[in-house]
């Protein structure tokens, strides 16, 4: 299902939360958190891996007719004159606020309505994303995304990198050999490495990991 790209989206992704304010949400009340995740794994038990949480918020400000397009490794803003795109990153109620120039599957009905009642008092800030995007990455591997001024880039690096101070911006299911399935840390936020962008300064640099 692609999505024609109207100009609205640009305004409702500048009013996303940044990722220190989702995080500071995310963690108000860990029981809470922990609790919506283990409902949410439960909702994606059905979904063959097809999709992933993702805590919503945004990369920059951007423009008028803008929106925030995946190409490859690259997500960037771009007018919605130069391509036709597919919802990528998904709100709750399965509203796109990135996109893509490859094809994807939007979340069914039946998984957003789970979904959201899984997350109950999170709905605004745990979205869904398509973990297909990203391809096959090996166990010993992990995308780390930086930014320069306002486009994100992933690269592959070693996954012995230490963890421990990147903030958690994304689960992927898991199953460990069987159910039921659980989630596992997918997306990491180091919140010190930027370049050239004030937009970006303290929220915009991930680390992706497919398996933990």
């Amino acid at each position: 299902m692609s999505y024609t790209t109207p100009m609205e989206p640009t305004n409702a992704y500048n009013t996303l939360a940044t990722v220190d304010e989702a995080t500071q949400i995310l963690n108000n009340d860990g029981a809470i958190r922990d609790a919506v995740l283990t409902r949410i794994a439960s909702a994606l038990s059905a979904t063959a891996g097809l999709w992933g949480v993702v805590l919503v918020h945004r990369h920059c400000t951007l423009s008028p007719a803008e929106l925030m397009v995946h190409r490859g490794l690259i997500c960037q803003p771009e007018t919605i004159a130069q391509a036709m795109v597919y919802g990528t990153r998904w709100l709750s109620d399965g509203t796109p606020f990135e996109y893509s120039v490859e094809a994807s599957e939007p979340p069914p009905r039946e998984l957003l309505a789970s979904f959201v009642e899984a997350c109950g008092p999170l709905q605004n800030i745990l979205g869904l994303y398509y973990l297909p995007q990203y391809g096959t990455i090996g166990s010993q591997s992990v995308l780390m995304e930086h930014s320069e001024g306002r486009s994100n880039i992933l690269e592959l690096v070693d996954r012995s990198e230490s963890l421990e101070r990147f903030i958690q911006t994304g689960w992927g299911p898991r199953t460990e050999g069987g159910l039921p399935v659980t989630l596992g840390c997918a997306i990491y936020c180091d919140t010190l490495m930027t370049r050239d962008s004030t937009y970006h300064k303290n929220t915009e640099t991930h680390i992706f990991r497919k398996d933990e």
